[in-house]
């Protein structure tokens, strides 16, 4: 079991995206189980099969997505499902009002 809690927050971009790439890397040679904290909808896509989503002021998970470009060979090029997209453009209007 691989817990992660904001492996990438500290990290510039470039940084981020090679160890992303590092954790796919290990992930498919060895396929262990891991949980990632994360508040970035990037790192959550490019990390992930299963995205749970937690409501802010409940802390509970109010939103179990299916992620079906994780494991996507070039992680520079994942395009979101159409599910996951439709998630957050109504958060964003959410957000707005």
């Amino acid at each position: 079991l691989l817990l992660m809690d904001e492996t990438a927050s500290a990290l510039d971009a470039f940084t981020s995206a090679a160890c992303q790439r590092l954790f796919l890397d290990i992930w498919t040679k060895h396929r262990v189980t891991s949980l990632f904290i994360t508040h970035n909808i990037n790192e959550a896509v490019s990390s992930a099969r299963t995205i749970l989503l937690m409501d802010k002021e409940s802390k509970k998970i109010t939103k179990t997505i299916e992620n079906h470009a994780f494991g996507a060979e070039d992680i520079d090029k994942l395009k979101l499902s159409s599910e996951i997209m439709h998630f957050f453009e109504d958060t964003k209007h959410e957000a707005a009002r």
